[in-house]
């Protein structure tokens, strides 16, 4: 056999194992990993784009991960569906599961941000009744204001001083989010890690 046909057997033989696969499901995608990717968005109800997306954000979130340490990259599981990312997994301190969702919050794509990450350090400084208080009332807050879009903020409070995560639609919608937290009782400081729909920093 010449060398061309060897490359047109090779090929053939590569797209029927496409074929193969794609008919398998999400299983298959599951044990090849990452090399599955392409098959996965076969089999979703996600589009083909939007699953694309998906994997552009994950990725920048990993090396976002990466860049700030290898440990956190370690310790922090993320999950993307149509720019919505979950945090999971454990990180030692109260300050390290802010900054996850710090960073996640700054890639480009992202519409939501779910922080489920687990404190290790239980102590009473991260249990306070009185943080607990202060963002309660702060998300039920932002929650029955008409002209605030609550979904795209994410509240940590630790020591009465309350982190602010997320993408504000302007200056006016930030600057509303601002007066409400410095409303609540206890509240000593806030810091924003927001950005704004134009992917303009925000202060």
């Amino acid at each position: 056999m010449n060398h061309s046909g060897s490359i047109f057997k090779l090929a053939l033989a590569w797209a029927m194992i496409g074929i193969g696969l794609s008919g398998l499901g999400g299983c298959v995608a599951a044990a090849v990993g990452a090399g599955g990717a392409a098959v996965k968005t076969v089999t979703e109800t996600r589009s083909t784009g939007a699953a694309v997306d998906d994997t552009t954000i994950k990725l920048k979130l990993n090396a976002a991960f990466v860049s700030n340490s290898f440990a956190m990259f370690r310790r922090v599981d993320t999950t993307v569906t149509e720019g919505r990312v979950l945090l999971t997994g454990s990180v030692p301190l109260p300050e390290q599961r802010i900054e996850a969702e710090r960073l996640a919050w700054g890639v480009s794509g992202v519409r939501e941000v779910s922080n489920e990450l687990q404190v290790e350090d239980r102590s009473s400084i991260w249990d306070g009744l009185r943080d607990t208080r202060i963002c309660t009332t702060i998300r039920t807050k932002l929650t029955v204001a008409a002209d605030i879009h609550s979904q795209n903020f994410s509240i940590e409070c630790v020591n009465q001083i309350v982190y602010v995560s997320g993408i504000a639609a302007d200056q006016s919608e930030l600057d509303r989010v601002r007066t409400i937290v410095r409303g609540v009782e206890s509240v000593k400081d806030i810091t924003f890690y927001t950005r704004f729909k134009d992917d303009g920093r925000a202060p």
